[in-house]
């Protein structure tokens, strides 16, 4: 049978008229059911659910990375008229350049499948101006690919590219404004107070009338407060030895630097990026030597000077230029920082330009995947990047750059967090971007909706009188899956955590968590020696990483880790009544405490551990 083949979400390019070929589960949002339900559909199934395929594509694209980041460097080089080191570029592009080349990838294979298992009559694709999807910098790039305009886009190159019949409609000028402010709106949602990206974005698209009150999330005092200290730092920290940012430490970072010699500082992130006109003859002259080996690399050579965002290439020689002016130190030994590297775009450069002149990385662990998932391509840049790198406790004999210290996100969890016996039973959930990024061992696209669904199963197996004390912790970012709505559609009356209530609190109030996704969470509550169980799906998202197996053996076999929501349903009911005999039985706590030396390590004596590793680096 022939379909009409439909990308996105975006029900401007839905037929409904004929028989259709949805290409994944996220151009069907929960919302929209009783619209796609209705239509004579199949959809595509999602190619990395052959995860044995995910791991050989990983590799592939390592190897594309690598090669095409030689090339870019080589161009960007040539058209900036300057000479840096691979390394140099590596930290500025390269989480860009790592997670485009993901993306494109994954939509390209998609549509090939499409092609190739079903039989296509058409697809329709929105005329759109291709300018208007250059993104600014990484964290516009970290917000477009989330959109359904956005993709649509490169899913209608792709069509085309692969010759698949398509009708080109025409989009009025309304609909690109109004995406172009749901976005904007979305992307201040998602960073808070931070305005590096509002601003520079909303220069871009010259829109006013994003809601302002969001761009307000502190008060009055505290801001006039900050930006007095901040500007008082500054002023005094442009000579200092140790560079401090995005450190993740908290107060503990202040600390530190007394423990180091130097007088703490507060630094501003650089928030203000001018207006810059995108420059098609510029673009057009930057050609990427590549050898291709396939059409997909041939089609992707041919996207990349079309989707170089503009802060490396359009405002690369002002941005450059901020950098000798900023008040930020001149000739830092370290520059320490635990995610920064990944999406503060002025600080990559910066940190490219002080590094070419003798500055040392050191980065260290942001989150509790390192360690025990096995294919993460933020790891990979990580390890290619640093000089040095804090982990929260494990050793890679792969990686001899890799130094175990307490895990700084963790001190305070360890500290702070504290179980009520007589609480309830607490669920925290995840949600990914309905279309995937860069592979990380979590579950992408399709395969959220097989998450949430194992999320259910666990609730279907618990007994009412357990339910009853049921809380959900919806993840802070829907994406379209519609998380709360599902959950009270299958069960009515179930109850929430409160929005805005930080975990800390969240956890204090309740007996036992119940953490369903490998990352940081369940290792702030068995750092923090709260009774904690855990189950994800090891087969199909949640892989392990070979070094952590023996350690996560041993939780299972104590009952802290599951396999199959079922199996933990099971052994809730069991310890409900007396949860704390079970968490302190000798067996349990250690597992516990052997794991968490190995992957959520905390001490006491942290601030001379730290010291020394600093200064030794």
């Amino acid at each position: 049978m022939n379909r009409y083949l439909i990308t996105t979400a975006d029900k401007q390019t839905w037929v409904k008229d004929r028989p259709v070929l949805f290409l994944g589960d996220w151009c069907k949002c929960f919302s929209s059911q009783d619209q796609w339900s209705k239509l004579d559909y199949e959809t595509v199934p999602y190619h990395w659910d052959d995860r044995e395929l995910l791991l050989r594509d990983f590799f592939y694209l390592q190897d594309l990375y690598e090669r095409l980041l030689k090339s870019l460097a080589n161009s960007l080089n040539n058209c900036h008229g300057v000479e840096r080191t691979v390394r140099y570029w590596r930290i500025l592009v390269g989480p860009w350049l790592n997670a485009f080349i993901h993306v494109i990838f994954d939509r390209w294979q998609m549509i090939t499948k499409a092609r190739r298992e079903y039989s296509l009559n058409g697809s329709t694709i929105l005329k759109i101006d291709s300018d208007t999807m250059i993104p600014l910098g990484i964290r516009d790039f970290e917000t477009l690919f989330t959109t359904d305009f956005w993709n649509h886009w490169v899913y209608g190159e792709i069509i085309k590219s692969q010759g698949i019949p398509s009708t080109l409609v025409d989009v009025s000028n309304v609909s690109v404004k109004e995406f172009h402010t749901a976005y904007l709106t979305h992307i201040v949602g998602r960073t808070g107070s931070d305005k590096t990206s509002f601003r520079g974005l909303a220069d871009k698209y010259g829109y006013s009338e994003v809601p302002k009150a969001s761009l307000h999330s502190k008060g009055k005092i505290k801001k006039i407060l900050g930006f007095v200290f901040g500007n008082f730092s500054e002023i005094l920290g442009k000579n200092k030895k140790y560079f401090f940012y995005g450190s993740y430490l908290g107060r503990r970072q202040w600390w530190l630097e007394l423990a180091l010699g130097q007088l703490p500082s507060f630094w501003s992130p650089y928030n203000n990026f001018e207006k810059t006109n995108i420059n098609k003859t510029r673009r057009e002259k930057l050609v990427l030597e590549l050898n291709a080996e396939s059409s997909f690399e041939n089609f992707l050579l041919t996207l990349v000077p079309k989707q170089l965002p503009i802060l490396y290439l359009e405002a690369y020689s002002s941005l450059v230029q901020k950098t000798k002016t900023v008040r930020w130190p001149k000739s830092p030994k370290l520059i320490l920082t635990a995610s920064s590297y990944l999406s503060d775009d002025f600080f990559k450069i910066w940190t490219a330009e002080k590094i070419e002149n003798k500055s040392r990385l050191i980065i260290w662990q942001h989150g509790g995947y390192h360690g025990t998932r096995p294919s993460l391509t933020t790891h990979e840049h990580e390890k290619a990047i640093a000089d040095n790198f804090f982990s929260w406790g494990w050793k890679d004999p792969n990686f001899s750059k890799a130094k175990a210290l307490p895990a700084g996100k963790l001190l305070n969890a360890a500290a702070n967090i504290k179980a009520d016996s007589k609480g309830g039973l607490l669920l925290i959930q995840a949600s990914h971007a309905r279309y995937s990024s860069i592979i990380e061992g979590h579950p992408m696209a399709s395969q959220c909706g097989s998450y949430f669904d194992e999320q259910m199963r666990f609730v279907e197996n618990l007994t009412p009188s357990i339910r009853k004390k049921l809380l959900i912790r919806t993840f802070f970012i829907d994406f379209g899956w519609g998380q709360a709505k599902r959950w009270q559609e299958k069960f009515p009356g179930i109850s929430f955590d409160k929005k805005n209530q930080s975990l800390t609190r969240s956890v204090s109030q309740n007996r036992l968590i119940v953490s369903t996704y490998n990352a940081t969470c369940f290792m702030e509550t068995l750092a923090a020696n709260v009774p904690t169980v855990m189950y994800w799906n090891v087969k199909l998202y949640w892989e392990i990483h070979e070094l952590a197996q023996p350690y996560f053996d041993r939780l299972h076999k104590v009952g802290i880790f599951h396999k199959t929501p079922e199996s933990a349903a099971v052994h809730i009911e069991l310890i409900w009544n007396d949860v704390e005999a079970w968490w302190k039985q000798e067996e349990t706590q250690r597992a516990r405490e052997d794991f968490c030396k190995q992957f959520c390590l905390t001490s006491p004596n942290w601030l001379m551990q730290w010291k020394k590793a600093v200064q030794n680096s």
